[in-house]
């Protein structure tokens, strides 16, 4: 009755991302008795939206992968009216996505990174924007949000791999389907709510010309010619994907011989040691805004970076890219989509992919520390 997925659980031959049987035992007596009760709403039709809301309260590197999805909507949907909900640390990732008429910002105390602005926030914005939308697509397959889109919303389409798929209209499985990357995942949500959306590909934000002014005078202002420099990030959302500053140290000391090194890290310290240590020439660290940030990411020959959304960036500008992933997801599923991407992936731990938050093993992950400098620099191209 319950079986071990390679992610998550399988009850009574539903799968669930979920990390404990007993969960997915929960998760599955939920359902079902959810499914009796919501019966009706799979009945429904898709009606003919004139306002369409997009959740993805996740992180920026989700805000960048779900670009695509909006630009299949608004070819969709045209005449619609399409908004993004979105944490507020992303704005300025979905305010580049030129196919959305509207940004909605809540940091919702879930999927938080201590920038929750607490549940009594949460209430209110389904209060205040109850029934307001004709179709929601829930992106994450998270219960909450799936709750969120049911009372924002007349029609929702998401996944209910993590529960309460029984609140969708429109219900789209993803089990023990190890190879559809999330994007595919989205253009299946599309299709599930009766468009008919084109192959899934890349979408790249649309950088504003004041965002690229600024990234070509900060570039300036330190010497480094556009379209010349390797883009280095190293930090992560989560530590458990950072690869050691030691191995940082040794890949920008080969690459300074061959390329200006440009850093615009958050984390200044790692920035400071990067920009100190380098021989021959520096690396360039630059402070920049995330729309300044993109702009650096066009405007490189090459990035090389660990799994955050600076991955998805230059994936989706198409620049051509080292990506370096932890055993945390798997590439195929959460990789750079549609790039000229080399993606380094240690799969030997016996928890991948794992999923967790904090690595068994402590810091710095083992999966990570055995990716070494020499193989990271042989796929940085010439």
């Amino acid at each position: 009755m319950i079986r071990k997925e390679r992610i998550g659980w399988s009850v009574a031959g539903r799968h669930y991302r979920v990390r404990s049987p007993v969960l997915a035992l929960a998760t599955r007596l939920v359902d079902l008795a959810g499914a009796v009760v919501f019966c009706f709403i799979r009945r429904k039709h898709v009606p003919a939206p004139r306002r369409i809301l997009v959740i993805q309260v996740d992180h920026i590197g989700d805000t960048v992968l779900a670009a695509p999805l909006v630009k299949n909507l608004r070819a969709c949907y045209p005449d619609s009216r399409i908004s993004m909900l979105v944490r507020e640390m992303s704005r300025p990732i979905a305010g580049m996505i030129e196919e959305l008429d509207d940004v909605v910002c809540l940091n919702t105390p879930w999927l938080s990174r201590r920038e929750s602005t607490g549940w009594l926030a949460a209430a209110a914005f389904a209060r205040s924007h109850f029934q307001r939308y004709d179709l929601a697509f829930e992106l994450h397959g998270d219960p909450r949000n799936i709750m969120l889109a049911r009372l924002a919303a007349r029609f929702c389409v998401g996944s209910g791999i993590r529960g309460m798929g029984f609140l969708l209209n429109r219900d789209v499985r993803w089990q023990r389907d190890y190879h559809t990357h999330i994007i595919g995942l989205h253009a299946r949500m599309l299709e599930a709510a009766g468009a008919t959306p084109p192959k899934p590909a890349p979408a790249a934000p649309a950088v504003p010309e004041d965002a690229l002014a600024r990234a070509r005078d900060l570039l300036k202002e330190r010497g480094v010619r556009e379209g010349t420099y390797a883009l280095l990030q190293m930090s992560a959302g989560l530590a458990l994907k950072e690869w050691p500053m030691e191995q940082w140290l040794d890949l920008a000391a080969r690459l300074a011989a061959r390329m200006p090194l440009v850093t615009a890290d958050l984390d200044r310290e790692k920035a400071a040691l990067l920009s100190g240590t380098a021989s021959r020439r520096p690396v360039v660290s630059v402070r920049a805004g995330l729309r300044e940030y993109s702009a650096l990411v066009t405007m490189s020959a090459s990035v090389i970076s660990v799994d955050t959304f600076t991955v998805h960036l230059a994936a989706a500008f198409r620049i051509p890219l080292v990506a370096l992933y932890s055993g945390v997801n798997l590439a195929s599923e959460w990789g750079p989509f549609g790039a000229q991407a080399a993606v380094l992936q240690d799969t030997t731990c016996p928890y991948y992919p794992c999923g967790l938050k904090k690595c068994v093993y402590g810091r710095p992950s083992p999966c990570m520390q055995r990716l070494r400098a020499d193989t990271v620099f042989a796929k940085v191209p010439q």
